[in-house]
């Protein structure tokens, strides 16, 4: 006899599916800036590439958001500029 899973159980697949997948997008975004930490990678790509180059092109959209006086896009820019320097 088989036995179906519940629906309890089917939204605990589904929500552990979800968590493992963010785990490995999580993991996968910070994996250079925790190699830098270790030593095994440069501090300077990490600084320039995943700092100073990504924070200067979300500056160059929040200005061209501001020149084409588009509020919501500068407001959602803004929110990516705060999670991305937290």
């Amino acid at each position: 006899m088989q036995v179906m899973p519940t629906t309890e159980g089917k939204q605990l697949a589904q929500k552990s599916k979800l968590a493992e997948t963010l785990h490995s997008c999580f993991v996968a975004f910070f994996e250079p800036e925790v190699r830098a930490w270790r030593g095994e990678a440069r501090l300077g790509r990490v600084f320039w590439l995943h700092g100073v180059l990504v924070t200067s092109v979300l500056i160059a959209f929040y200005v061209s958001s501001i020149y084409r006086s588009e509020a919501l896009l500068e407001q959602a820019l803004l929110i990516c500029f705060g999670v991305y320097t937290i």
